[in-house]
């Protein structure tokens, strides 16, 4: 009886999720496109039911038509960003025409129609009118325009810097190491950088880790929104701001252009605190191209862009003098020390230098004098061996100095040494509109070292010739199908692939991470190189949009198929010294490797034996899940209810 009664149940709200669905007939797709929407109505304000409103994309000349209801609201949904020609028309009036009207992506642009009693035949012409203020929604939003894409200064032309113009959003570049936008982070509503949300053409553009994969041409953008409160049901995986970023489309007519942009030190004025100019050489060009394949059918749309940086960094680093080195070669050639003296010996110091006596008294202070005590006591060297006598006999001898001194850079920031090209192609149809884009962005830097992009000066490794070379490729793919069943009813199918590359190399792999308490530059590449992240996001969703009357309904569902392999360990140790004596003396202080610790003390949390060392190549999968519904309903002209449920689901990660 129980079963029976929980299938009975089951079968009502299924019927009725099923009526619901038939009842109510139109649509508001606003991922990427936009909506217009309002009233049509007589001199007196009554409102005029059958009237037909028609937009025109004034690029692409495709126009849409529509009837009012009968409360005279008309709706008009998936619509490219650009300007349009809305034409209002009804028995017994004169026609109005709305000439030149911009509608902006993930927008309901309210355009309402009085029309004056006259003959059909008869029109009445305005350009542009429409409310500069969002009438119909309750969201924080800030729209980039198309003009500000193209005429706003960027720093290295990343349009993911103009999500800072939005309320809430601050910038924290240099401050936070999450994953942001290439050279920025931007922190928004509290919110922490990899909580921000970002859509392209419709298609998530999130990494796994955070951050947004690709990084758009500053020429392919048509216009982007950042949501920064009160957002919709339709957008999950985010909590900070949600961005959504359309790209430029081809139009009737073939349009295109070509640039170059350049940054060089020759054209800088001087550091206030600088002698001279720091070197930098930035060069970025490239081209597009777009317009018609078949008029007011096909469109398509093509970028290139290609970046070259020479950016050399100059840093002031403690280096070790040729006196020292050569007394730690002759006097104990057979040491770890003497070998890597010798085959990565560090630039000569410039200036003053510090004495082997004041070195261990005062700049490691790991003696109180220079003495067969000291050696014996704080460093296990013999004082009566070769390499004792020698330390004693030279207690002036010059050890070590500073030197301001530069090395090769291919990236920094947001600047980068690559290339980039971008193609989509869109059709427009009577009740079908499909697009397919695909992009990719490679860029390396065969100089790369962690002090050269931000870490400490010790690790300026590349003068002792230890590059960690890096490759990065973020290819993705778009695909959108928009189908109206009637007037009323549209469906939006989107299916989106990324892929992620980010390896890190090491030139010199047999050397270990050598590294010094009192600050010298250190030998070897960082112990965690090499390592790879390839990480990719198959993705679909769908979304129905219905509107019954005064109700815009939407519901919708995503699943996102996650992939992540890497390889990330310090199979290559790491040793530490006290200070260069201790390294000469072979005295390790501390060393780290990548340690599998075998079976663990659950209460001591301590290896109970077979400990080895390990690799940590992972292949993480696991699936995302969202779905949502969300209701717009107008209750009256000036009040507008939203009403949204959404459910996510993330699976946990299973290692393949």
């Amino acid at each position: 009886m129980f079963k029976s009664k929980s299938r009975t149940c089951c079968e009502i709200l299924v019927t009725a999720l099923a009526l619901v669905c038939w009842t109510l007939p139109t649509a508001r797709g606003q991922v990427s496109t936009g909506t217009f929407t309002g009233t049509v109505a007589d001199p007196s304000g009554a409102s005029i039911p059958g009237a037909t409103v028609t937009v025109t994309n004034e690029g692409t000349n495709v126009s849409v038509a529509r009837h009012t209801g009968g409360d005279g609201i008309y709706t008009i949904t998936d619509l490219q960003a650009g300007y349009y020609t809305l034409k209002a028309e009804a028995s017994g009036f004169r026609a109005l025409v709305n000439k030149h009207v911009e509608l902006t992506v993930g927008f309901t642009q309210r355009i309402d129609f009085h029309l004056q009693v006259g003959a059909v035949t008869e029109e009445v012409t305005v350009e542009g009118e429409a409310s500069p203020v969002d009438t119909e929604t309750a969201r924080m939003s800030e729209l980039v325009t198309a003009r500000q894409v193209a005429n706003l200064p960027l720093n290295g032309r990343n349009v993911f810097q103009m999500i800072q113009l939005a309320p809430g959003a601050v910038n924290t570049t240099g401050l936070i190491s999450e994953p942001g936008n290439r050279g920025f982070t931007t922190v928004v509503n509290g919110a922490r950088v990899n909580m921000n949300g970002y859509q392209i053409d419709g298609v998530t553009d999130n990494g796994l880790s955070g951050g947004s994969n690709t990084q758009p041409s500053q020429d392919t953008i048509q216009e982007f929104r950042v949501d920064t409160e009160n957002i919709s049901a339709e957008y999950g995986n985010t909590v900070g701001a949600m961005t959504t970023m359309i790209t430029k489309y081809g139009t009737n007519q073939l349009h295109g252009d070509a640039y170059e942009f350049l940054r060089n030190d020759k054209l800088d004025g001087r550091e206030f605190f600088e002698d001279t100019r720091a070197p930098f050489r930035m060069n970025q060009f490239g081209g597009t191209l777009g317009g018609p394949i078949k008029r007011n059918k096909i469109f398509f749309f093509g970028s290139y862009e290609g970046e070259r940086t020479r950016a050399p960094v100059n840093e002031l680093v403690n280096v070790e003098t040729p006196q020292w080195r050569d007394l730690v070669i002759q006097s104990s050639p057979n040491s770890v020390a003497a070998l890597l003296y010798k085959d990565f010996p560090a630039p000569s110091p410039q200036g003053a230098t510090t004495s082997l006596q004041d070195y261990v008294t005062n700049v490691s202070g790991n003696c109180s004098a220079l003495d067969a005590g000291c050696l014996s006591g704080t460093y296990g060297i013999d004082p009566n061996s070769p390499f004792g006598q020698a330390l004693l006999a030279n207690r002036s001898l010059p050890m070590f100095g500073t030197i301001s001194a530069t090395a090769s850079e291919f990236t920094k920031q947001q600047f980068y040494d690559g290339n980039q090209f971008s193609g989509r192609i869109d059709y427009q149809g009577d009740t079908n509109k499909v697009f397919g884009r695909y992009f990719f962005d490679r860029y390396s830097d065969p100089y790369y070292s962690p002090a050269t992009n931000g870490g400490a000066s010790a690790a300026f490794v590349a003068l002792r010739r230890f590059t960690s070379p890096t490759h990065f490729d973020y290819p993705s793919l778009s695909i959108g199908w928009s189908h109206n069943f009637g007037p009323n009813v549209l469906n939006e199918a989107r299916a989106g692939w990324t892929r992620g590359v980010g390896d890190v190399a090491s030139n010199n792999s047999g050397v270990p991470q050598i590294t010094f308490d009192t600050g010298e530059v250190e030998f070897g590449n960082y112990a965690g190189y090499p390592q790879i992240f390839h990480e990719e996001v198959f993705q679909y969703a769908d979304i129905v949009t219905l509107t019954h009357n005064r109700h815009t309904f939407k519901m919708g569902a995503e699943v996102h198929r996650n992939y992540e392999n890497s390889e990330f360990n310090v199979g290559r140790p790491s040793y530490e010294f006290l200070d260069s004596l201790a390294f000469a003396a072979g005295q390790v202080e501390a060393e780290a490797a990548g340690v599998d610790p075998g079976q663990i003390d659950q209460v001591t949390g301590q290896s109970l034996g077979n400990a080895h060392l390990s690799s940590n190549i992972r292949g993480w999968r696991n699936i995302s899940f969202g779905a949502f519904v969300n209701d717009d309903w107008k209750v009256s002209p000036r009040l507008t209810l939203t009403l949204g449920l959404r459910y996510d689901l993330y699976t946990r990660h299973t290692d393949k």
